[in-house]
């Protein structure tokens, strides 16, 4: 489960402990990273935290809550802001600069969980609309690649695990799909134009791997393998190519690849 992270604006302590409580105890999935009795602290926490939603007061000592979401805006900083006041004359204000909702002190239990509701819902959307745009795009982002006159071939980059440069005029592509090579009438310089340069690595002068698949490097051999769902593919590299992929891979350390 995700935490929605709230940050609490408010110069009154009493105010803010109030609110974290009823957040602590009503709300497990909100957790509270920061709290600021000013203006300064409460921008520094927001730059710090990256909290999802700002419970702001308006009447503040060094500033007012809504010249600070002004503030937010203009440096488009993108956060939801929940204004708290005790007067509701503010309220026109707050809807000029965007603020997520504004509700009224003394407020009561029910009004922060419509609130947080309205924020779970909308980031639901945002999220299902973000996977959207994202299989939008897989669809579609299909390179055509004609083998000779009368086929062509519709091949995501994804779907390549590797490539091998035949001569000057032709390449191999190896695909998960098909047991063997397809041969297509394209140069590096033509195939990179078409699929994104960055997951594919030279192992050889010829031969580019796709780096998703990559499992193994051995450097003893100058080998390295591909896996795709239990399938494996060893491939000759060179042995200089090999050893600054494996210094990359150790640098970002997020792929797990063994070594020998």
């Amino acid at each position: 489960m995700k935490l929605l992270k709230v940050l609490i604006v408010d110069d009154d302590e009493e105010q803010i402990e109030m609110l974290e409580e009823l957040l602590k105890c009503n709300h497990p999935d909100v957790k509270v990273v920061a709290k600021a009795e000013n203006i300064d602290d409460a921008y520094a926490a927001i730059l710090a935290f990256r909290p999802d939603l700002v419970f702001l007061d308006v009447e503040m000592p060094n500033g007012n809550g809504i010249d600070f979401a002004r503030r937010l805006r203009e440096d488009r900083i993108s956060v939801k802001i929940v204004i708290i006041s005790g007067k509701a004359e503010y309220a026109l204000d707050a809807i000029k600069v965007s603020v997520f909702d504004y509700i009224l002190k003394p407020y009561k239990p029910k009004d922060i969980s419509r609130i947080l509701a309205k924020v779970k819902a909308e980031n639901l959307l945002v999220s299902l609309n973000r996977e959207r745009a994202i299989l939008f795009s897989l669809f579609f982002e299909k390179i055509s690649i004609e083998s000779d006159a009368l086929t062509t071939y519709f091949i995501k980059a994804d779907e390549i695990l590797y490539y091998k440069v035949v001569d000057l005029r032709h390449i191999e592509l190896h695909v998960f799909w098909q047991d063997e090579p397809i041969i297509v009438p394209e140069t590096v310089t033509t195939l990179r134009k078409k699929i994104p340069i960055l997951i594919f690595y030279q192992i050889t002068r010829r031969v580019f791997i796709n780096l998703k698949y990559l499992s193994k490097i051995s450097q003893k051999n100058h080998k390295c393998t591909l896996n795709y769902n239990g399938k494996l593919f060893t491939l000759n590299g060179s042995e200089n190519q090999l050893a600054y992929l494996k210094r990359r891979i150790l640098e970002k350390s997020k792929k797990r690849v063994s070594f020998d």
